[in-house]
């Protein structure tokens, strides 16, 4: 009985982080179309002043930080439930719980002042905010709340068949790494304007994020690519010890603010070179591991859940590859990162309907409605992307809107109307998987508990 009653207890923990995450997934979305609509001819003119930066911020608020660690949470609780399933009991079992609250809590308080019109907004890199105690408050909740149950890792052990879990525990390291760097840097950065002090506060953590953000786009490749095929795409072996190998250069992160004063050149550059140096190699290596495989097993036979990865690991090539030719200031940046967070949400999509929604004893469909959201989420942000790359190579700059832009050429123009485009079909296809995956994780009748994965 007592298993049945754990089993039970992360079965709806796992379906909170899930809501969590879909509600997040939803306000992006929302937010992204404010957001291209600040910049795309015959709608900019329209809007008011600052629209487009607390759009901004909010936006990558909700599409990075809130989705992304929302799914962290998710597969913290279904780590706990394999290990339960197996007969394990779990001291803290009810971390999780208490962190989903906390989380909910952040997720308000981070929307709240874009919709209340409080602060002002920051367009620091990796974690943008808007310069106000809630919204501070907010990141807050946000950050201790996924904290509990990835430090509740440490109690339930990881159950490593697959190497999904070392993955886990290597992104709970890293992310406990980030949030020390924030601590540490709010305790050194001096007082100064608002966007400066954030790029300092939030430099260091905001890149062993992207650590995290990584380790958990190759959980998610692992995780459905065994649900799909059967076995495991990556080689498990070659997965532990790339995620070993993120895990001990994230360590470096804090070790960094030891070194070097938080306002120095060489601690600024120090995580860059650490960023090429952690995250260039290891998915690499396993998105070669896993192209082979696709390959090997013939991806057109296993339905959308196999075209998803197909596609999300082609992003992030793209992607990847321009981060190569990226310019200074211009819109080749954010080309750039939309590819790559593209790449890991539509990795985050394919795991809900081939992972989280069995696992919950949701009956899923692998048709053609969860095939056109994933092929619009990638063509729209596909799109997106190579338009803003080309306005970057015309000379546009990042984090403009309106008149700033100087859309001064009709080829301009023609550019950032098909990033409007873009951005509008990545939506669609985003509304379309909250839609159903919302449907079946909230509406749709149980069929039993699947077996664990």
């Amino acid at each position: 009985m007592a298993q049945t009653q754990r089993f039970n207890h992360f079965d709806r923990e796992m379906q909170g982080w899930g809501l969590l995450a879909l509600s997040a997934l939803a306000v992006a979305g929302v937010l992204a179309l404010g957001v291209a609509g600040s910049r795309t001819p015959g709608i900019q003119d329209g809007l008011p002043e600052n629209f487009f930066q607390s759009m901004l911020v909010t936006h990558v608020t909700f599409s990075v930080s809130v989705w992304y660690l929302a799914v962290f949470g998710a597969l913290c609780a279904w780590v706990a439930s394999r290990r339960v399933a197996g007969g394990w009991l779990v001291p803290g079992a009810y971390l999780g719980a208490i962190g989903l609250r906390l989380a909910w809590g952040g997720f308000l308080c981070l929307l709240a002042p874009a919709m209340m019109g409080w602060g002002e907004p920051s367009l620091n890199n990796y974690i943008p905010v808007m310069v106000h105690p809630v919204f501070y408050s907010g990141l807050g909740l946000l950050f201790l709340g996924v904290a509990l149950p990835v430090f509740r890792l440490g109690f339930v052990g990881i159950d490593d068949r697959d190497g999904v879990g070392m993955v886990l525990a290597a992104a709970g390291g890293v992310y406990f790494c980030a949030l020390l760097s924030v601590g540490l840097a709010w305790s050194a950065a001096p007082a100064q304007d608002p966007i400066p002090y954030n790029e300092m506060l939030f430099w260091g953590g905001g890149h062993l994020l992207q650590f995290v953000n990584t380790l958990l786009m190759l959980a998610a490749w692992q995780a459905a690519g065994s649900a799909i095929y059967g076995q495991p795409p990556i080689p498990p072996v070659l997965l532990r010890w790339l995620a070993l190998s993120v895990l001990v250069t994230g360590f470096a992160g804090p070790a960094l603010y030891l070194i070097f004063p938080v306002t120095s050149g060489t601690l600024h550059s120090g995580f860059t070179r650490l960023y090429q140096i952690g995250l260039i190699l290891q998915p690499v290596i396993a998105l070669l591991a896993l192209a082979r495989f696709q390959i090997r097993a013939g991806w057109a036979r296993y339905g959308a859940g196999a075209v998803g990865l197909t596609l999300s690991a082609l992003m992030f090539t793209l992607g990847g590859a321009m981060g190569y030719l990226v310019g200074e200031g211009d819109t080749r940046t954010p080309a750039h990162y939309h590819l790559m967070i593209g790449a890991v949400t539509l990795a985050f999509m394919v795991l809900f309907f081939l992972v989280i929604l069995p696992r919950l004893g949701r009956a899923t469909s692998r048709g053609r409605a969860v095939l056109t959201a994933f092929a619009l989420y990638a063509g729209g942000q596909t799109l997106h992307a190579l338009a803003l790359f080309g306005a970057g190579v015309l000379g546009i700059a990042r984090k403009t809107a309106g008149a700033s832009q100087g859309l001064d050429s009709p080829l301009k123009t023609i550019v950032m109307g098909v990033m409007g485009g873009g951005a509008l079909l990545a939506v669609i296809g985003g509304v379309l998987f909250v839609g159903l995956a919302g449907w079946k994780l909230l509406v749709a009748p149980r069929k039993g508990s699947a077996p664990a994965n």
